[in-house]
């Protein structure tokens, strides 16, 4: 009577950690005495639906640590700043940029880049103030490679762009920050960040 007792406490424990719905693993009735097809069955219940949770966990933590961007869609802003300047010409710009993007990466190693960008210069000039206002389409094609979390898009004028990603691959963030000239004495530096979500095909 107590190994009958231990054993349904121990069925009833077991039972209440299965995670994969409703399954009955205590088919004895008070005072029943168990038999040795009925203990079995028992147990052969409990270990299929041990075995069914193992699976389902296998998969979510698959999931969750899977960080190949291949076959998936992102939706990218970028947010930036230029900066120029000519001390000879007493020329200055100050400008800011806001992009948004669909990012469509395919598993062939090809990837494809739509949206548009707008950018405003506040462009000084002595004695004169301008401002420059600029949404251009954009439809860019090229060639991507991953190494861990870090995927590097390579555009068809050979110029790149390198994200990391998120554990499960479904965040992109980059930054870069560049000086360099714009013609023999005008001086050139600017910033920008990149956030990219995975959405839906």
């Amino acid at each position: 009577m107590i190994k009958h007792s231990i054993f349904s406490i121990t069925l009833l424990l077991a039972s209440s950690t299965l995670l994969a719905g409703q399954a009955s693993v205590t088919p004895f009735n008070g005072g029943e005495t168990a038999t040795a097809s009925s203990v079995n069955a028992s147990f052969n219940a409990l270990i299929t639906a041990i075995n069914d949770n193992d699976a389902r966990i296998a998969v979510l933590e698959a999931a969750a640590t899977n960080d190949d961007v291949g076959d998936r869609t992102y939706l990218l802003s970028q947010m930036g700043t230029i900066l120029r300047g000519d001390g000879e010409l007493s020329f200055t710009t100050v400008g800011t940029t806001s992009q948004s993007f669909t990012l469509g990466i395919s598993s062939n190693g090809s990837f494809n880049l739509a949206g548009v960008e707008n950018e405003a210069e506040l462009n000084i000039a002595s004695p004169s103030i301008n401002t420059f206002l600029s949404p251009v389409n954009v439809n860019e094609t090229g060639t991507w490679t991953q190494s861990g979390p870090s995927v590097t898009l390579t555009f068809t004028d050979l110029s790149t762009v390198t994200f990391q990603t998120s554990l499960n691959g479904r965040v992109l963030i980059a930054n870069d920050f560049s000086i360099g000239f714009d013609g023999p004495t005008t001086e050139r530096g600017e910033s920008s960040i990149i956030i990219g979500v995975e959405v839906g095909q």
